[in-house]
């Protein structure tokens, strides 16, 4: 016993200590100082998916920490995204790339985007605090009104968006648009394939847990409509409930009782005429 208290507990508590560091968010620089390509995506490490009802266009990434490069030496500042899209063409260009924050509170949101405004370098920051006070005072009701961003090739920006939790209301996006002529805006026939060198990493989408396993609510409306339909005669009125009462023993304990009687009769008698 001491054995195993010397020996695996120690184990065992640094194996929990290790798990929250395999859910940390993946860390990714993403190169679109030449150009957006779903070329550069891969090449910085992201493994991106084929979104479901887009797959001809639209790909996508969740739980990423990314730093982007842009062509005129910018470098965006790093941010943990929760979810990341990328519009593709037919020869891989990219027509935008978007990122999405998790919920994040009044707080982490001016600490997270005050180092994109310094990029920006204009008057957005007095929009920004005008819109945290909003939120402040009204974490469900507010406007999210913020967006600032450069107008440069490729253009790019921040914005705010609502996340209905009034602790942590805020959502925060970046993205990237590139100008494309209209020779490199061709839409796809078929559905978005890896680049040339990764041919062998499957872009299918992730399997949909709630297809795998059904919800309680959708079970019971499943037997729901499996039901017989109900009549339209009159309900009759309901019976009482029968009582059950215990079945009677199929041994005739009267009979035999009687029969013994008359045996031992017959036998006293004869015993006393034996005796006279």
């Amino acid at each position: 016993m001491n054995v195993f208290r010397n020996i695996a507990l120690p184990i065992l508590a640094v194996l929990i200590a290790m798990t929250p560091l395999s859910s940390k968010a993946g860390t990714y620089q993403v190169d679109f100082s030449e150009t957006g390509s779903l070329e550069k995506i891969f090449d910085s490490g992201l493994r991106p998916h084929r979104q479901l009802s887009f797959e001809k266009y639209k790909c996508e990434v969740r739980n990423v920490d990314i730093q982007v490069f842009l062509p005129d030496g910018k470098i965006l500042p790093r941010m943990a995204f929760d979810w990341g899209e990328f519009f593709v063409y037919q020869n891989d260009l990219l027509g935008s790339a978007e990122f999405r924050t998790e919920s994040v509170s009044i707080d982490d949101a001016k600490q997270l985007l005050l180092p994109f405004l310094k990029l920006i370098n204009d008057s957005s920051q007095e929009k920004l605090e005008s819109m945290l006070q909003d939120a402040s005072q009204d974490p469900l009701g507010f406007q999210p009104n913020f967006s600032a961003g450069v107008n440069g090739v490729p253009r790019w920006g921040v914005f705010v968006r609502k996340s209905f939790d009034k602790n942590r209301p805020l959502k925060i996006g970046v993205k990237i648009d590139w100008k494309r002529e209209r020779t490199e805006r061709a839409f796809r026939e078929t559905v978005i394939e890896p680049p040339p060198g990764y041919e062998n990493i499957s872009m299918e989408p992730p399997p949909i847990q709630s297809q795998a396993q059904p919800s309680t609510t959708a079970t019971q409306s499943s037997s729901v409509s499996t039901q017989q339909p109900r009549s339209t005669v009159a309900p009759q009125p309901t019976p009482s409930p029968t009582v059950t009462r215990p079945a009677p023993s199929g041994f005739p304990i009267v009979p035999v009782a009687v029969l013994a009687a008359v045996i031992l009769g017959i036998l006293l008698f004869v015993l006393r005429r034996k005796s006279k």
